[in-house]
C-alpha cells in the first residue's frame, strides 16, 4: 500500500504532462475527436507517424504500422493470414485498444465490430 501511495502522485503528474503536451499539438487534438482515442494514443500516433503528408494514402499507414494482413499467393490463389508484426508495437497495441473502446462506446462501431467478429468466427469454423 505504501508503494501505491508513493506512485499515485507520480502517475498523476505524468498524466498531466502527457495531457498538456497532447493539447499543444493540433494533430493530436484532431485525433482525439475520434471515439476511443485519448491523449496517449493520439500523441503516440503523431510521434510515430509524423505528418500526414508522409503517406499518400491510408493503406500505406496501415502497412507501416503492421495492421495489414500478410499474403500467401500460391497456385493462383491469394490467402490472407494474420497481421504482420511490423512497425511500432506500442502504436499497434494502442490502435487495437482504441478500436475496442470505440466499439464499446459507439453503437455504429459496435455493430461493425460484432459483424467482423462473427465473420471471423465463421471463417475459423470452416477449417
Amino acid at each position: 500500500m505504501e508503494l501505491l501511495d508513493q506512485l499515485d502522485p507520480k502517475i498523476a503528474e505524468l498524466t498531466a504532462a502527457v495531457e498538456q503536451e497532447a493539447h499543444k499539438q493540433p494533430e493530436v487534438l484532431l485525433l482525439m475527436t475520434h471515439p476511443g482515442v485519448g491523449p496517449i494514443t493520439g500523441l503516440v500516433y503523431v510521434l510515430v507517424i509524423g505528418t500526414p503528408e508522409r503517406f499518400p494514402c491510408g493503406k500505406q499507414i496501415g502497412s507501416y504500422t503492421g495492421r495489414i494482413s500478410s499474403e500467401d499467393p500460391s497456385a493462383g490463389r491469394q490467402r490472407l493470414g494474420h497481421i504482420r508484426k511490423q512497425g511500432n508495437a506500442l502504436l499497434r497495441y494502442l490502435l487495437v485498444e482504441a478500436s475496442q473502446a470505440a466499439a464499446r462506446c459507439n453503437p455504429d462501431w459496435r455493430r461493425r465490430y460484432v459483424h467482423l467478429a462473427m465473420r471471423r468466427q465463421k471463417m475459423t469454423n470452416r477449417w
